[in-house]
């Protein structure tokens, strides 16, 4: 009986590690957004001077307009400043012209994490290129080396692969906003609390800024000259912002950098934007 048992296990095992070897290699051209992020910094013209990092709300700058053969946007919607570490520690080793960082650092940023959000899976999607994680164990390495758990088991693919490929190839890092329309003002109230309060989490904000710090230094060390920005947001939007959440992490950010000596131009309640300016509650149109 327990032989028979210990025989149907191994079966069982063999055939779910079968399944998993497979899916890995039909997934194996899979691309996601952090794939297309780093493609763009591997193929970016030698001479690139700035990079342009960040969140969706450097989406804007993706524009032609702003980009030519001496730039690069790596930014990226959901991004936290752990991941802004990363991806600028990867792009210096990548650049070897490259002269400044503009990187977007709003307040939101400063008090969120993919890994409190449950987003990990995104985090596992950063792995192939940096090799470094939240959750650095053994099982979640391995988990991360999977092309099909990094897809964030994205059973779609399977079904239109071919299409999806063909989308990975045209799209790029492409920006994919909605078009330009007045959100209603619940829109603009999920969307600011769901930022400045459910999200946001005070802790976290001395842990971004040591993760700044990291960015810095690496900066300095490499010559570079970094530069801070926060973008405006739509009026309904700052209506219903956690004000208290968001003024502490501005002045926290304020205080940090009066003794790094890195400009940091704050827009995110400034004057002299409109609705015009802006394709939903927070994100500029182009």
């Amino acid at each position: 009986m327990v032989r028979r048992l210990f025989a149907e296990l191994f079966v069982l095992f063999g055939v779910a590690g079968a399944i998993l070897l497979a899916l890995n290699w039909f997934y194996s051209d899979y691309k996601t957004p952090i794939d297309l992020t780093f493609e763009s910094i591997d193929t970016a013209n030698p001479s690139v001077q700035t990079l342009l990092s960040g969140n969706s709300h450097m989406g804007a700058m993706t524009h032609n307009l702003y980009i030519d053969t001496n730039a690069v946007n790596v930014s990226m919607g959901g991004q936290d400043v752990f991941h802004q570490l990363l991806i600028a520690e990867y792009a210096m080793g990548k650049m070897p012209a490259l002269k400044t960082i503009v990187m977007n650092l709003d307040p939101e940023m400063l008090g969120t994490s993919l890994a409190y959000s449950n987003q990990e899976y995104i985090d596992r999607q950063y792995y192939p290129h940096t090799h470094l994680l939240y959750d650095n164990t053994f099982g979640n390495r391995l988990i991360s080396s999977s092309a099909f758990f990094r897809s964030n088991r994205d059973l779609n693919y399977l079904f239109q692969h071919k299409r999806m490929e063909q989308e990975f190839k045209s799209v790029g890092r492409k920006a994919n906003f909605l078009p330009n329309e007045k959100p209603s003002p619940e829109l603009c109230k999920k969307r600011a609390i769901e930022l400045t309060s459910v999200k946001f989490k005070k802790p976290l904000v001395d842990e971004s800024l040591k993760k700044l710090h990291e960015i810095i230094v690496l900066a300095k060390e490499k010559s570079i000259s970094l530069v801070l920005i926060t973008t405006p947001r739509r009026p309904c939007y700052m209506s219903y912002a956690d004000t208290g959440n968001m003024n502490y992490a501005i002045r926290r950010l304020q205080t940090f950098l009066a003794t790094e000596n890195v400009p940091l131009y704050n827009y995110y309640d400034a004057p002299g934007f409109d609705d015009s300016d802006f394709r939903d509650p927070d994100h500029m149109n182009d």
